[in-house]
């Protein structure tokens, strides 16, 4: 969880969804169950409000919707049943997470610290940190166990994708402060202790944070990379082998497109150093090769 600040409701709230609300409930004082829904017409307005982020675990997610904080099924019985039409009682949730609320109080996204919670690579796991206050540390613990905060499959399953688009190069570190601020405040920390995740080298590679903070400002050259010395190779903490090559920066590569023979910008290198395109055209060359040496036996028999 982060802490959001509450927005100014929409222009059109008022007339839109308060003041409906309120006749409804004048209207239906013994209603059964849910008051009518006038809420969801300000989910778009809600979404902006907090960025396009879950409220809860704090990351873009698939589908989020208005979650009021104070329960809807709470409220008549607390004889606060206004607040089903209170902008101020609107959390942005995602789905799972807000039918696992329930009628549970939990930490509001409003009051929480900006640093009561951190990510922890590899594992993705949600902690507490020594900042929250005691007065808050007990419904803290409560509110990662009754959601799943900490490492529920839904919740990880998001920081996993995210972390993996960053450490494809598909996400930038921009991005990924936006898209799940938790993990790119791991990612991070990790940096500044000289571990970068999309090389995936082991903690203590000399320059490592140097270069990663340089390759952020520099134009890179699109020219072709040197391949590693052959058994050069090592073992990540997951047993793959990894390249112990220098990774080349992938906002300038240029390579010759198998198809049309042109310069295509964007290219990535191959795992062995060299480009893609440049793998397909040794491929081509091998197969061209071949088939001159069988034209050629063909016609010395049919001279014979």
């Amino acid at each position: 969880m982060i802490r959001f600040k509450l927005q100014a409701e929409p222009a059109n709230f008022d007339a839109r969804c308060r003041k409906r609300g309120l006749r409804w409930l004048r209207a239906n004082p013994r209603y059964e169950g849910r008051p009518y829904d006038y809420w969801s017409e300000f989910d778009p307005q809600l979404r902006d409000a907090f960025n396009g982020l879950c409220g809860y675990c704090a990351m873009l997610v698939m589908k989020a919707q208005v979650d009021h904080f104070i329960p809807v099924a709470l409220l008549k019985g607390q004889g606060k049943d206004t607040l089903a039409y209170e902008w101020s009682n609107y959390r942005y949730g995602e789905g799972i997470l807000n039918q696992k609320k329930g009628k549970h109080k939990i930490l509001d996204p409003f009051e929480v610290g900006d640093d009561w919670f951190e990510v922890l690579l590899p594992s993705l796991q949600l902690v507490i940190t020594p900042n929250v206050p005691r007065r808050k540390r007990k419904l803290a613990e409560f509110t990662l166990e009754k959601l799943g905060l900490r490492d529920s499959e839904v919740v990880v399953r998001y920081r996993r994708e995210w972390f993996k688009m960053y450490q494809e190069r598909k996400l930038t570190l921009d991005g990924l402060r936006q898209s799940a601020p938790l993990v790119a405040r791991a990612v991070e920390r990790e940096l500044l202790e000289g571990r970068d995740w999309r090389r995936k080298h082991t903690p203590g590679d000399a320059g490592s944070h140097q270069g990663i903070l340089g390759s952020a400002t520099k134009t890179s050259i699109a020219r072709k990379p040197s391949s590693p010395p052959r058994g050069t190779s090592r073992t990540s903490s997951a047993g793959r082998r990894l390249s112990t090559s220098t990774p080349t920066s992938t906002t300038a590569w240029s390579s010759t497109s198998p198809r049309s023979g042109n310069l295509s910008p964007g290219r990535r290198p191959g795992p062995t150093g060299t480009t893609h395109g440049r793998q397909v055209r040794v491929v081509v060359h091998r197969q061209a090769i071949a088939g001159e040496r069988a034209g050629k036996i063909e016609r010395c028999e049919s001279e014979s």
